[in-house]
């Protein structure tokens, strides 16, 4: 899994921030993939932890610090998303899957009087832990003492916390068995908050003890002296007062523990001295208690009398057998913290609803929408539907909703179809929908083609009939009500289209092409393609082979590659030339066009070609296709992925991925076979050509699908997390 941790100090510094760095290093141990976004890390960087440090700020007023502290998590996440990754705060952050209550809600400030509790300090310190238990899809305490409280001031929350995680232990010095003398002894404090923690009792219990034991030290560790020096004004001996002490050293000199603490989320000092087979005594006010048995010790209701604490201290120091070491590793709580984050991952899953009519069959777009749904998918957090009127299946984890094809009148098909999908998404409560088609609402609309209106007026040069029509108006109501929407084009040309078409365009745009499998284009063995393929069709192993690949010839401008092909050949009549060429169109036409000028012999047609694709293209040298119009051009990404140069016009929306000179060259007029001849004779050279072919595979490499797919997640993580802040900021 991957988990993101944040906490303001990262490391082993104080109780919360030694929780934070121990669980993280044992989740990495685990496999998990883990980030860990700080304020400062206040220790060496663990090995295989990203940790990313947002500086330091002021800390006064405290409740402006954690608010200036949050808001810089929420501004690096935005500038950095991270699609699949858990969040877990330690925080007052508004950014999060899990959070972790280390201390005693704030809540508690209710059952203080009125004019303590009229102050901006408490309502924003009430307002970032509402927002805290509301955005957590699960609570963890720390302890039951903490899970008590949550429930009891936030009863509307209940239901998402968890069991407590507490606090592990790493065993330092343990304390060797021994008989206490009957008239001495060490009792251990250690704190830093000596007042909450119950120094002023401790003092009290021990000075009772002395009058029995007049041997008997108390060891005061953790406060400064001078803030605790009044509290011994009568003794004349038996105190120390260490300060603070990091590690676990003093435990081996130590003969009991106590820890009265009036409040106390949990107590690592508890555990800490458990683990070194010190005895303890703490009250019912700490969390820790929960794992005191009578084998290690004794808990002390804390409003019990002065008698009552000094007879637990004595039954401790005068025990004859040794305590049983407590053994909690950290990689226990890694272990809980796991099932917690499964818990939560399945309390993420997105329903996602995607929109075309034809899925996995033939075709540009219909393999763009197979591709990436099929990774996005592989995503434990998304729930993948499917609504087209047929598809072929590519995943067991996607689920596929028939929608049904009104045939008759035609021209009321694409109404029918944004209605159908409406209706059958209308029902099932989606997160997000993404269409590849024309419906009247989508959150993410993907751009195959130019607006439908223009498609008519410029490349089918026709009058609209009442099919284009219908088509047009579920395009614009769907323009009009994306204020809200992403639109993606998949080329600039796309993108330049709707700016002509629509003087505003709503919603954000941003163009994303379609990707290739590298891969499956590149990896065919290049000497056997081309011994194959060309020996198929009698083009030899030395012949220049430009390669054609498309459904419509026309369009794609097969009659000018044709008249460039003859002008090159007379250029270069050492040269053999020669062109294939795969798809559907009147061969016919093209083979009387290539006899009339003289090259008949030159040009070999392939037909289509469904399987097998890439080796024609590891077969070629060079790619050409001169389209008229061409919103994308699949097959020019798959050229470059098979590391070949490619010869386009400016008509094709792939020459986003073309560097002119490069690996390809862009010819600003589609049928201009006389710049097409010049290309092509340029690229007749031998090492300038496979420089090139290189730098067509390195381009294409940045397009493959799985790359794509992630980039497809920040669209999708940006849409619901946009609705999340949205359902913040209007509950009803």
């Amino acid at each position: 899994m991957k988990i993101i941790h944040i906490v303001r100090r990262y490391g082993p510094v104080g109780g919360m921030e030694r929780y934070v760095w121990e669980t993280t290093r044992e989740l990495a141990k685990l496999g998990h993939q883990i980030q860990v976004l700080c304020e400062h890390c206040v220790a060496e960087k663990p090995q295989g932890i990203t940790v990313h440090e947002l500086g330091t700020m002021v800390y006064r007023p405290r409740w402006l610090y954690y608010w200036r502290f949050g808001r810089r998590v929420e501004k690096w996440l935005r500038a950095h998303p991270q699609p699949g990754w858990l969040i877990h705060s330690h925080e007052r952050v508004g950014v999060h899957h899990v959070t972790t209550f280390h201390s005693p809600p704030f809540a508690s400030v209710r059952d203080k009087p009125w004019w303590e509790r009229a102050s901006l300090r408490v309502v924003m310190h009430l307002f970032m832990e509402r927002r805290e238990l509301r955005v957590a899809q699960r609570i963890v305490p720390n302890s039951g003492i903490i899970a008590r409280q949550l429930a009891h001031y936030y009863p509307e929350y209940a239901h998402k916390l968890t069991e407590p995680v507490m606090p592990g232990v790493r065993c330092g010095a343990e304390r060797t068995p021994r008989n206490v003398p009957r008239e001495g002894g060490v009792i251990g404090f250690v704190g830093r908050e000596w007042q909450r923690k119950g120094l002023p009792l401790a003092v009290e219990i021990a000075a009772q003890l002395r009058r029995e034991r007049p041997n008997l030290e108390l060891w005061v560790i953790g406060p400064d002296e001078q803030r605790v020096r009044h509290l011994f004004g009568d003794w004349q001996s038996g105190f120390r007062l260490l300060g603070w002490r990091s590690g676990f050293s003093h435990f081996s000199e130590v003969d009991v523990l106590l820890h009265p603490a009036k409040a106390e989320p949990y107590g690592m000092v508890i555990s800490e001295a458990m683990a070194a087979c010190v005895p303890v005594v703490v009250s019912d006010a700490c969390g820790a208690a929960a794992q005191v048995n009578a084998e290690a010790g004794e808990v002390v209701p804390l409003d019990e009398s002065l008698q009552k604490w000094v007879a637990a201290v004595t039954a401790q120091l005068d025990r004859t057998e040794a305590a049983p070491s407590f053994v909690r590793g950290w990689d226990v709580v890694a272990q809980e913290c796991t099932v917690i984050y499964r818990d939560a991952v399945e309390r993420t899953h997105r329903k996602i609803a995607v929109v075309v009519p034809k899925y996995g069959l033939v075709g540009g777009g219909e393999r763009f929408v197979s591709e990436i749904t099929g990774r996005l998918a592989r995503n434990e957090n998304f729930e993948m539907h499917v609504f087209a009127n047929r598809w072929i299946a590519n995943s067991d984890r996607i689920k596929f909703h028939k929608v049904p094809t009104v045939r008759f009148p035609r021209f009321l098909r694409p109404l029918f179809f944004a209605w159908f999908v409406k209706r059958a998404i209308g029902r099932m409560n989606f997160d997000l929908v993404h269409t590849h088609h024309w419906i009247f609402k989508a959150d993410i609309f993907s751009l195959h083609g130019t607006p439908h209106a223009c498609w008519v007026r410029e490349v089918r040069n026709r009058h609209p009939s009442l099919y284009d029509r219908a088509l047009s108006a579920v395009e614009r109501r769907a323009i009009k009500g994306g204020a809200s929407s992403w639109f993606l084009p998949v080329s600039s040309i796309t993108m330049d289209a709707f700016r002509r078409e629509y003087p505003v365009l709503p919603g954000r745009w941003q163009i994303v092409h379609p990707g290739v499998d590298v891969a499956h284009f590149l990896t065919p063995d290049h000497a056997v393609c081309r011994a194959d393929i060309r020996g198929r069709y009698g083009i030899g192993a030395s012949d220049l082979l430009l390669l054609f690949v498309g459904m419509n010839f026309e369009v794609k401008g097969l009659d000018t590659i044709i008249a460039a092909l003859a002008k090159a050949q007379t250029a270069q009549q050492e040269k053999n030339i020669r062109l294939l060429v795969v798809g559907r169109g009147d061969e016919g036409k093209y083979r009387k066009m290539a006899q009339s000028l003289g090259i008949s012999e030159a040009v070999a047609f392939a037909g289509t070609q469904t399987d097998g694709l890439e080796r024609y293209y590891r077969a070629a040298d060079i790619f050409i296709m001169l389209s008229k119009f061409d919103t994308f051009g699949m097959v020019v990404l798959e050229a470059m992925a098979a590391g070949l140069p490619a010869i386009v016009s400016t008509n094709v929306g792939a020459k986003d991925l073309v560097e002119e000179g490069a690996n390809g060259f862009i010819l600003s007029a589609p049928q201009d076979a006389d710049a097409a001849a010049e290309r092509i004779i340029q690229l007749s050279d031998t090492t300038r050509r496979e420089a090139m072919g290189i730098a067509a595979a390195q381009t294409a490499s940045a397009h493959d699908w799985e790359s794509l797919a992630e980039n497809m997640e920040y669209f999708y993580w940006d849409v619901l997390s946009r609705k999340l802040d949205a359902s913040r900021c209007n509950p009803a």
